[in-house]
């Protein structure tokens, strides 16, 4: 962008130059982060919520840059699979990231995982999102454990970052 020199009363008639709408592609527009340092346990097989995020976006075709990192700990005698996958809305209704497989031990072991994850989604709304991250073992008997590196309190941090974007 070339810059402009104001002389005199000109500098009154500058308005919105930094409006949304001006703001050249790929622009962060907000930035908005949540974190979470509670200990989840589960050996459900079933996707449960960890820790949720939420951003408003300011205009209904910004995109949304989720970027996020979930520390813990899967545990087993034989072979533990934990998986996890980032949804749009509390309701489950879309899977932004499909799930993946975050750790595979074999033997009475226990594995410390980080799961770092990077979404662009398109919500087309102006309306609060609230971004969910979950987890599950794959076969409803192992456990795995959020924000603990199997020391059984939370020593660990997960944090989902939501860039909005222009697009």
């Amino acid at each position: 962008m070339a810059l402009t020199k104001i002389i005199g009363s000109g500098i009154g008639t500058v308005t919105n130059q930094f409006a949304d709408g001006n703001m050249a592609a790929g622009s962060i527009v907000q930035i908005v982060q949540s974190s979470s340092t509670t200990l989840y346990n589960t050996t459900s097989s079933s996707f449960a919520n960890v820790f949720t995020g939420q951003i408003t976006p300011t205009s209904s075709s910004n995109k949304i840059l989720i970027v996020g990192q979930m520390a813990g700990f899967s545990n087993n005698g034989g072979g533990a699979t934990a998986e996890a996958r980032l949804n749009r809305n509390l309701s489950g209704d879309t899977v932004v990231g499909k799930y993946n497989r975050v750790a595979h031990i074999a033997g009475g072991t226990f594995l410390g995982v980080s799961l770092g994850f990077t979404e662009l989604d398109s919500p087309s709304t102006t309306s609060q999102i609230t971004y969910e991250f979950q987890v599950r073992t794959a076969n409803g008997t192992d456990s795995v454990r959020v924000n603990d590196y199997h020391t059984g309190t939370a020593d660990t941090r997960s944090t989902i970052t939501m860039f909005e974007v222009v697009a």
